[in-house]
């Protein structure tokens, strides 16, 4: 049996009203979910010194994903002290390194190879008190890298 000329009319009200609907409610969920541009991207807070020190020392490296939607990174200890690897293998986007700790080493996704420390870069780790956090808190700050093989240095962070 046709439609008749009813029924079209209904069909094409009620399409309209759903595509009408799904763009609106594709507009609130981006303005929802959209980032601000004026927000200040500061240095992220981990814990205190000590505490990560020894977990990282009695269980393996840390992944900690980036809260600003970037890749994450590895907080390690080395020599001592602490350190963030940046979790790219430098000059490949698309080459995640990985703690294993089967071979007690990290190990590059596109080449499944152990990768020396030495070849991996790194973000600044500040400590010290910032905002009334402890003496020793630990931040990293994920806006710039330090390149492989330079010596991460460790220091204050800036108040806000």
């Amino acid at each position: 049996m046709p439609f008749d000329r009813r029924d079209r009319r209904l069909l094409v009200v009620t399409g309209a009203a759903l595509v009408l609907a799904a763009v609106l409610f594709t507009g609130v969920l981006l303005l929802a979910t959209g980032t601000d541009s004026s927000t200040k991207r500061e240095p992220v807070f981990l814990g205190t010194a000590d505490q990560l020190t020894k977990e990282i020392r009695g269980v393996s490296p840390r992944y900690y994903a980036d809260p600003f939607g970037g890749d994450g990174f590895w907080l390690d200890v080395h020599d001592g002290t602490l350190v963030a690897y940046v979790l790219n293998l430098p000059g490949h986007r698309d080459c995640a390194v990985k703690w294993r700790e089967q071979h007690n080493a990290y190990v590059a996704s596109c080449t499944n190879q152990a990768v020396p420390v030495a070849q991996l870069a790194q973000y600044p780790v500040l400590t010290g008190s910032r905002d009334g956090s402890p003496g020793n808190a630990v931040y990293v700050d994920l806006r710039r890298t330090i390149a492989p093989g330079t010596t991460a240095s460790t220091s204050t962070p800036p108040s806000t």
